[in-house]
């Protein structure tokens, strides 16, 4: 299966962009397509119409909270734009966990079964925001950590705990959704105590959060790319194991 990417004509604006984010429109016209038979041919005169629709394509940095920065525009044209599927490049640092909830949100509310995130690279927030995908893509030198949030209050005694007691429940329970899937129990933990869990690309294949990776121009499925990557570990052991018998041989007959 060959990769498609979003086609973008050299020096092409992007439709809708912050200091940190960048959204691509595709209109992708309407079709009309040939329908066939049970048995493979053609139908004369009956067409399957395929609805014009959109493709974005939003390039991820890092999550920042103003306008200049942040995702409100793009979001607003996300929201009521024609219907479509997203794709998200995520080459983030991280940033303030709330501009990412509210990508979340609209994801969850709009474009559920349509959303695929390509990583680069993805540290916290960016981290997080490779698991909106309903497929989630690598790279063969992606990487991808994941930790705890981090902030600071201020204001009264008393309202500076009933604002921490509050936020600490409120996004653990958003993080730990995103998470739990895919880590270990003791994983989790080591994350809720601060502990920072880095993955590269075959061990986010294995633990699930990537569901496919891209080799060259090919897109492979995790188990199809797994299965190889341990067959080629096994020749690869046994390659070596050949090696050192042959070495043991020959200093076995110099000795002799």
């Amino acid at each position: 299966m060959s990769v498609t990417n979003t086609e973008i004509k050299p020096n092409e604006p992007a439709a809708i962009e912050s200091d940190f984010h960048s959204l691509f429109i595709k209109e992708l016209p309407e079709e009309y397509l040939p329908v066939q038979d049970e048995s493979g041919e053609v139908v004369d005169g009956l067409f399957q119409r395929i609805p014009a629709e959109a493709l974005y394509s939003l390039y991820l940095g890092e999550f920042m909270d103003d306008n200049n920065h942040g995702l409100n525009r793009i979001i607003y044209a996300l929201q009521t734009g024609a219907e479509g599927n997203l794709e998200l490049h995520i080459s983030s640092n991280g940033g303030y966990v709330h501009e990412g909830i509210k990508l979340y949100n609209l994801i969850n509310t709009l474009y559920r079964g349509r959303t695929t995130t390509y990583l680069n690279w993805g540290y916290s927030m960016g981290a997080i925001a490779f698991l909106f995908g309903d497929s989630r893509v690598v790279y063969e030198h992606s990487s991808l950590m994941i930790h705890n949030w981090s902030g600071g209050f201020y204001g009264k005694s008393q309202d500076i705990e009933d604002q921490l007691k509050h936020t600490k429940e409120n996004l653990w329970s958003f993080f730990s959704k995103l998470i739990k899937p895919y880590l270990t129990k003791k994983q989790i933990k080591r994350v809720e105590k601060g502990t920072e869990l880095w993955f590269n690309s075959r061990e986010l294949l294995e633990s699930g959060m990537a569901t496919h990776i891209i080799v060259g121009s090919e897109l492979i499925e995790a188990k199809d790319y797994l299965k190889k990557y341990k067959k080629n570990g096994r020749l690869k052991k046994k390659y070596i194991n050949e090696k050192n018998s042959e070495i043991e041989e020959y200093l076995m007959k110099e000795d002799s």
